[in-house]
């Protein structure tokens, strides 16, 4: 689960010098673990010149999911993560897809799930690709497909994630999906 944090938190650095500085402010509060004042600043940043924000929905959305600096509400996750992921938020779009995967509190669907994957994926989300290339490697939500699998733990390792390094190694060693090589 750190591994999924530190890609959510390092994703929100990227995008938030472009925004407003109620956003960071959000963000910043987020990452000292002060969830009251992000949780107080975040809707703020929600609705930036009647646009929605959707790094600011992302924040609202997972503190919301975990009942952080308040109660733990998922219908108000799930509405914030879905506004977030149709902006464009890739880190909306795979915290739809967990969902969807493990089935936390909605009914799992595979093929739910592969969707929002493949969106973040497509977005250079490292853990989407990831979670993407385990479910095609695996026929889950579709025949088997070793070689696309292996082509997004490629994405994933060139990105720096260690799960996507791992996993790329085990297509080599076992030959599945790229040509076997031991080294």
């Amino acid at each position: 689960m750190s591994a999924i944090r530190s890609c959510f938190f390092a994703a929100l650095l990227i995008a938030f010098p472009a925004r407003a500085q109620t956003a960071a402010d959000a963000f910043e509060r987020l990452m000292a673990k002060d969830y009251e004042a992000a949780r107080a600043v975040a809707p703020a940043s929600a609705d930036l010149a009647g646009q929605d924000d959707a790094d600011a929905l992302h924040i609202i959305g997972y503190l919301d999911e975990r009942g952080l600096g308040g109660e733990k509400n998922l219908a108000s996750a799930l509405d914030h993560y879905a506004k977030a992921a149709t902006a464009g938020s890739a880190d909306a779009q795979f915290a739809l897809g967990e969902l969807a995967y493990h089935g936390d509190g909605v009914k799992e669907d595979k093929e739910k799930a592969r969707g929002w994957y493949a969106l973040a994926a497509g977005q250079g989300h490292p853990r989407a690709q990831v979670q993407l290339g385990l479910m095609e490697m695996n026929g889950e939500a579709g025949p088997r497909a070793p070689e696309a699998a292996a082509d997004w733990f490629e994405k994933a390792a060139r990105a720096g994630e260690a799960d996507g390094q791992f996993f790329l190694g085990a297509a080599y060693l076992s030959g599945e999906g790229r040509a076997q090589n031991y080294k």
